[in-house]
């Protein structure tokens, strides 16, 4: 299950994606995940209901991770555009690296190296 957001720019709406990817509406039970919804304490609630039990979303809607109006959040996954999603697919390997710039903030910046195992 992954939290989302989905509909036109300026309005999305809260949802979830299942496994089958098929997505639900989350209106009903929160006001947008985003800012203070994807606390621990306000998710709970919400993340104990059968998905199922939701609306099914129609058509293929377009749709965002759930970032809408917060301060600190965390990506996971890695979008379409890079590595796997690429034809043909790339790999990192021994020499690459990899950077990370956040303006105001600095850089982070990583080597891919052999293996010591």
């Amino acid at each position: 299950m992954e939290l989302l957001r989905y509909g036109p720019i300026g309005r999305k709406k809260p949802g979830l994606r299942e496994a089958d990817g098929a997505i639900r509406r989350l209106s009903g039970l929160v006001p947008d995940t985003a800012g203070a919804t994807l606390t621990h304490e306000a998710i709970t609630e919400p993340a104990a209901i059968d998905p199922k039990r939701l609306p099914l979303v129609d058509g293929t809607p377009r749709h965002s991770a759930c970032v809408g109006d917060v301060g600190k959040f965390i990506l996971t996954g890695t979008p379409p555009g890079v590595g796997l999603g690429q034809k043909p697919p790339k790999h990192f390997s021994v020499g690459h690296v990899m950077q990370l710039r956040i303006k105001g903030l600095g850089k982070q910046t990583r080597r891919v190296v052999e293996s010591r195992a």
